[in-house]
């Protein structure tokens, strides 16, 4: 009889098993599902990817899209990848309004007057600011033009030089880096999102209630008359 209750309590224990498996086969509500991500996958240069983050933040603004929320969804995005959208937001606004000498002698000015306030910035600090080069070879420079223009989304006819000197060339080579930048970004940008997916929980959680009403192990422990008709199945 012990081993005819022992044999029924296996096979209750292997229902319950199998139910619990089926259970695991269903992901949990809001759980971001990543797929492996290819190994050797080209990555845009760290200029490339704030440029174009940028340009996105430009446009944005350009269009008032806050009103249907995908301003935010942009700056959200921008700051996911590491932009400081003050810093970006100020960039933005002095390339608008022209006056980037103008801020250079303001921040001349801050930079005075922390040190007046005993917190001033050292030297090795001043290493880390970008500056522009004073003096660049004409073709050199219209290359790197041409590699902002493209990065930021700029068409191919915002050529500033003719394209019959080796300045008009060296801005199209340049754009078209820019613009193969500008779709690994975007590339890069779509796969991430695409590798995340929200899972909908609703038949996770009919499937916990349902195992949550069973008994344990499938019911109460079998009576001996219940046993005997099970051995005889």
């Amino acid at each position: 009889m012990i081993a005819n209750r022992s044999q029924a309590y296996l096979q209750d224990s292997r229902r319950i098993e199998a139910r619990l498996a089926q259970i695991k086969e269903i992901k949990p509500m809001n759980v971001a599902v990543e797929t492996p991500k290819e190994h050797n996958q080209p990555m845009p240069a760290p200029e490339a990817l704030i440029t174009v983050f940028l340009s996105e933040m430009r446009r944005a603004q350009e269009e008032h899209a806050s009103t249907n929320g995908s301003m935010r969804a942009t700056y959200a995005k921008a700051e996911g990848k590491g932009i400081n959208l003050a810093a970006a937001k100020r960039a933005l606004k002095i390339q608008k309004s022209g006056k980037a000498e103008e801020f250079a002698a303001e921040l001349a000015k801050l930079l005075q007057y922390l040190n007046i306030l005993g917190i001033g910035v050292q030297k090795s600090q001043l290493d880390l600011f970008e500056v522009a080069p004073n003096l660049a070879p004409i073709d050199e420079k219209a290359e790197l033009d041409g590699l902002r223009a493209g990065r930021f989304g700029e068409p191919a006819d915002r050529n500033p030089h003719d394209l019959t000197t080796a300045a008009g060339q060296r801005w199209l080579e340049g754009h078209y880096r820019g613009v193969e930048e500008r779709k690994l970004v975007f590339a890069l940008q779509a796969a991430e999102e695409s590798e995340t997916e929200v899972i909908d929980g609703d038949e996770a959680e009919s499937a916990q209630a349902n195992l949550e009403d069973e008994e344990p192990f499938g019911g109460p422990w079998p009576d001996d008359a219940q046993v005997a008709a099970r051995a005889t199945e």
